[in-house]
């Protein structure tokens, strides 16, 4: 347990490990996010809400070298192809763009009782015309997932997660 998940129980009593699993991901056609929820032993957690963020993002740059650098979850640090960390402010000729935000409101308010699993499915359906996950020279677009339980304090989530996004209309290069 981390110094900010002891502060967070010390707010409010209670803690939450908050997981998700995105089954089958296509453009165009509909699939589900499963968010599961184990509480700890503590007290009951009271929510606001649980919550799912989805946002894609497009990066690109005139540099080959920094175009080279793979997102590992597009957190605090990237890596490079050669699994060297450099922090984002290091990568300033990278250009992003957010090509799409969506935030799902996926459960009301209740109260968690301690030590239970909770799991939540929600229904998602991206545009047809959004863009696909894809890999290219000089640029690059991913797509994160974060879900997570609406609290007083920080919110338990499961911070942004990459996850591979096809559309069976367009073939990959080979």
């Amino acid at each position: 347990m981390g110094i900010f998940d002891k502060i967070t129980e010390t707010l409010h009593g209670a803690t939450a490990k908050v997981s998700m699993e995105v089954l089958d991901a296509k453009i165009g056609q509909s699939f589900q996010v499963r968010i599961k929820v184990e509480t700890g032993d503590g007290n009951a957690l009271k929510i606001d809400k649980v919550y799912l963020e989805i946002k894609g993002m497009k990066f690109q740059s005139d540099d080959d070298s920094i175009t080279q650098k793979i997102s590992t979850g597009l957190g605090d640090f990237m890596k490079t192809v050669t699994g060297k960390e450099e922090t984002a402010d290091s990568l300033q000729d990278l250009v992003s763009k957010e090509t799409h935000y969506t935030k799902f409101s996926v459960a009301e308010a209740q109260s968690l009782k301690p030590s239970e699993v909770y799991v939540w499915t929600q229904e998602i359906h991206l545009p047809a015309d959004a863009l696909p996950t894809y890999e290219e020279k000089n640029e690059y677009h991913k797509w994160i997932f974060n879900a997570g339980l609406s609290v007083i304090g920080a919110d338990p989530d499961t911070g942004w997660e990459e996850v591979k996004i096809l559309n069976d209309n367009i073939k990959p290069a080979e």
